[in-house]
Formats: structure tokens, sequence, C-alpha cells
């Protein structure tokens, strides 16, 4: 996270899509930042004020990287914030989509609006502070962006993404979708993310939760194993295995097993794994191991778990 001084200028980086241009948003004084999310959101037909984000996310020192990419996903959009590259740039703004990028003068960080980069004539045109249209050496821009350490957001809806993903970038659109209810379109790219980087255990546990919503359990089972085998000390994916078995009504004594030793590996979760390790006793028949299960796992439950904790009363009720 990189944290603004007192003025900041968002470099917002953005070929012109073919439904029209960047609207120009005159930065009001310390709000660079929610000026150039002001003129994302508005580009994508949302007509929110800079005074309106600014608002909820400017503070004394200005805007905070992290506390702007978090407000943009409030608006709706599909948000990733990571340390970017000229090959970024290009390709993102080929596709017309906004990248809002942070710059450093001197020594306050800035944030400003730029509409083309031009290789040809290694020029980059901005919208900055008050100026419409400004126009910079790329070699400057890259020498500011650089002193900022390449910060970029992508901020946009996600029909607007066109452009090739990374592995990273499926699974994180992944994630948006799935929170949208859009489950089959996350699972999808959950898919992809482990296509392309098959060794990352948790692109594999995001695509078995996306497919576990969708009642496909064995399909879900599927996934979770990979997830194990990529990474056997995965206890979330060693519990949701567990559940998946139970969901099949297979396995049962493995996913006993799973369970067991998802809370040996991570203890501080283990009010989601017992109430698990209950579900699976009690399809085995051991109810009395079941309601002890249960009752460990209320014990466990933590004050910011309330609705894992009603969900245990009403299966210790139902048990008695």
């Amino acid at each position: 996270m990189i944290p603004s001084s007192s003025l900041v200028l968002l470099l917002l980086l953005l070929l012109p899509a073919a439904g029209g241009e960047v609207p120009f948003i005159a930065q009001k004084p310390n709000s660079c930042g929610p000026a150039a999310l002001a003129m994302v959101a508005n580009y994508y037909g949302n007509p929110v004020t800079q005074d309106e984000i600014a608002a909820a996310i400017t503070t004394a020192r200005g805007t905070v990287t992290a506390e702007l990419a978090a407000h943009a996903g409030k608006l709706g959009f599909w948000v990733r914030a990571y340390r970017g590259s000229l090959a970024d740039l290009r390709q993102k703004t080929a596709a017309g989509v906004p990248l809002i990028v942070l710059g450093k003068f001197g020594g306050n960080d800035h944030y400003f609006v730029v509409l083309r980069l031009d290789d040809w004539r290694k020029t980059v045109t901005v919208h900055s502070d008050t100026r419409a249209n400004l126009e910079m050496s790329q070699e400057a821009f890259g020498r500011y962006w650089g002193r900022a350490n390449e910060w970029m957001l992508v901020v946009c809806p996600p029909d607007r993404v066109t452009w090739k993903l990374t592995a990273e970038e499926h699974n994180d659109l992944g994630v948006f979708l799935e929170k949208a209810g859009q489950l089959a379109q996350a699972a999808g790219h959950y898919l992809r993310a482990t296509e392309l980087a098959p060794a990352k255990s948790y692109y594999h546990l995001n695509l078995g939760n996306a497919l576990l919503k969708q009642k496909l359990y064995a399909e879900a089972a599927a996934a979770y194993g990979k997830a194990v085998q990529t990474a056997p000390d995965n206890a979330d994916a060693l519990n949701n295995l567990a559940n998946a078995y139970l969901e099949l009504g297979a396995n049962l004594d493995e996913a006993e097993r799973l369970c067991r030793r998802a809370i040996e590996l991570r203890p501080a979760h283990r009010a989601y794994y017992l109430d698990t390790l209950g579900a699976v006793l009690l399809k085995q028949g051991k109810t009395s191991e079941a309601m002890a299960a249960f009752a460990q796992a209320l014990a466990a439950a933590t004050d910011r778990q309330e609705s894992l904790r009603d969900a245990i009363r009403q299966r210790l009720k139902a048990l008695q």
C-alpha cells in the first residue's frame, strides 16, 4: 500500500473505447484520487462524483491506494491492484480499459489521467489536475511511475475484460463473479487458472468451492483432490474435500481422517473443521461422537462466527 502525501495525482491510462472518451473532471484540492476514480466510473456509466468519493475515502493526508481500490469495488467494478509493467499498460489500453496508476513527483505522490499511450511518438496524453489532454514523454512518465513502484489499478466491469488473462487475473475475476452469484462463470475462470498454473493449490480450492455451490459434488471433490495433491497441508482443502465426500455419501472414513488432519494443521479454524467432522460422524451413524464434535465446534467458534454458531446450535438441537 502506498499512501499519498499532501498532494496526490492519479495516473489513469486509457485508450478510449468505441463508446466515447474518458470524461475530464478537474480535481479539487487534495482530491485527485477521487477525481480519477470518478472519471473511470463516469466512463462506464456510473455518475458518481469526486465529492462523493472524497467524502468516503479522503483523509488529511490525501488518498490511500488501498482505500481507493476498495471504494472502486464498492461501486460494483472488478478491481485489481498490483505492480504493473509497460506491457500491462499496452495490453489493457489496447482493450479500452482504464488503468489507475500512481506516480511520484519530488516528494509527492501524484495521480494523473493518461488517455493514450503512443509508442510511435513516445508520448502519453494525460488529464492532469485541472489540465485536460496534457502530453508528456513516455520517458518522463516511466520515471515518475517507477518512483511509485509501478503501482496500478484495474477498474472495470467484468464484461469489459477482453484481453488475455494471466492465471492470477482469472482467479481474481473468478472471486469477483462468485461473490456476485455468477457461479458457472466463476468456475470457468477458476478452471482456466488451474490450467495455466496447476501447482497453485488455492486455484483448485476455489474451483471446488464454486462447483460445490452448484451442487456438482463429484466435480467439486475432484477439484479439492487436486488442491490436496498440490498442497497436502492445505487444511481448508482437506476440510472441503471431506465435505464433498459427505455430500456424495462416499469415502466417509477418509472424510473423517481429512477433518481430523485439518484440525491438527490449522487449529485456529477448528470450529469449521469440527463442524464438518460432526456431520461426517453423524452420517456414519456415530451419533454420540457427532454430538461431541459439534459441542467442541460450538465452544471453539468466536464472536465473529455467529452464523456458524447458530448452525451448530440447530444441529445439536435436532440431535437432542
